[in-house]
């Protein structure tokens, strides 16, 4: 399965670029007020940063997440997307284990978050 990654930044060109080289980062970005705005409407979505969208060799949308993608969850999602290229899976069906999956992430999550804070708040 060949993987490809785009940024959208929506921003001005020149905030964008010191970001890009300082951060290493060495995939194509969309950069843009209006041309990041334009690909979150072509994506329906309203505008939430960040989040992320998976497509599958066919260009067909199979996860987009709200917020932060955490590696547990992307590793869950590109699986899932090499069983739906390897044809083991069809595109409804990984889009439901998807969300599950990620949602039982979530709840492990927010259950690790929990017994790691202080009693009451305190540090």
């Amino acid at each position: 399965m060949g993987l490809e990654v785009v940024g959208v930044a929506v921003d001005f060109r020149d905030a964008v670029l010191p970001y890009v080289k300082e951060m290493g980062i060495d995939y194509p970005i969309l950069i843009g007020e209006e041309g990041g705005l334009q690909a979150i409407d072509a994506l329906g979505v309203d505008a939430v940063f960040p989040f992320t969208v998976i497509a599958d060799p066919e260009g067909r949308i199979v996860a987009f997440k709200i917020g932060e993608l955490h590696p547990d969850e992307a590793d869950l999602i590109l699986s899932h997307v090499a069983e739906l290229d390897a044809g083991r899976l069809d595109l409804a069906e990984a889009r439901r284990q998807i969300e599950s999956g990620l949602s039982e992430l979530a709840v492990q999550r927010a259950k690790h978050a929990t017994l790691d804070a202080p009693e009451g708040g305190k540090s």
